[in-house]
């Protein structure tokens, strides 16, 4: 009789050892699994960002060459001024939401997936419209403040559109993100890279300092574009 319960006590040792075995060894497979997939896209946007990269240099030659230097630091501050007022608008949703959608999806839920996504969607139009609403109302300040005259507050209500389109065009990039649609965003990185050169530059060249504002509305209306269709 105590043979047996020893014989027992041994067997479930056993089992015991060789599940704990059997578990290591599938994190080791799933840690390594892990490690190639990180390599892997690590060196896919690697690659995606060096052309992005390139065509933005390409960009900036061409626009040294068309514009004056004080066209090249004009169109710095304009990107510096829509950057903060979309900052300042956007109330984070381009970054919560990837957290609360990444969750409901690693769930499979694919219905609730839907209302999340339609909830960002909803809240990135009224981020938009608060940042047009916001450059309008302050652009005598940031006037002021920018060129220490008011002879600019057309212009700076004109970035207005700017600031919508970045607006959706982050909650956009939020969903594709939350869902795992790495390869389309590194394909959209390439692709808004490529319009903003070919839709900028014939505005520098036929309009020179002029063809700013309106080369600066219809590249980012393009990204927003880009990312609505994907």
């Amino acid at each position: 009789m105590k043979r047996c319960i020893f014989v027992n006590y041994i067997m479930n040792v056993t089992h015991k050892i060789d599940s704990l075995e059997t578990e290591h060894t599938n994190n080791v497979r799933k840690k390594d699994a892990t490690y190639k997939h990180i390599i892997k896209y690590t060196g896919f946007f690697g690659g995606i960002q060096l052309l992005t990269i390139l065509v933005s240099v390409i960009r900036n030659k061409l626009a040294v060459m068309l514009l004056s230097k004080a066209g090249i630091g004009l169109t710095a501050l304009y990107n510096n001024m829509t950057g903060f007022l979309s900052s300042t608008s956007n109330m984070g949703v381009s970054f919560s939401s990837i957290k609360h959608i990444s969750e409901v999806f690693e769930e499979g839920d694919e219905q609730l997936v839907e209302q999340h996504v339609e909830v960002v969607r909803t809240w990135s139009v009224w981020t938009a419209l608060l940042g047009v609403l916001l450059t309008v109302l302050f652009s005598p300040i940031i006037s002021w403040f920018a060129f220490d005259d008011l002879d600019h507050i057309v212009p700076i209500c004109c970035l207005s559109p700017i600031v919508a389109f970045m607006a959706v065009t982050g909650g956009e990039l939020a969903i594709l993100k939350a869902v795992r649609r790495l390869h389309r965003v590194a394909l959209i990185s390439i692709m808004g890279a490529l319009f903003t050169l070919l839709l900028t530059i014939p505005f520098y060249y036929f309009l020179g300092i002029n063809g700013i504002i309106p080369a600066l509305n219809i590249s980012t209306l393009a990204v927003m574009v880009v990312h609505l269709s994907f």
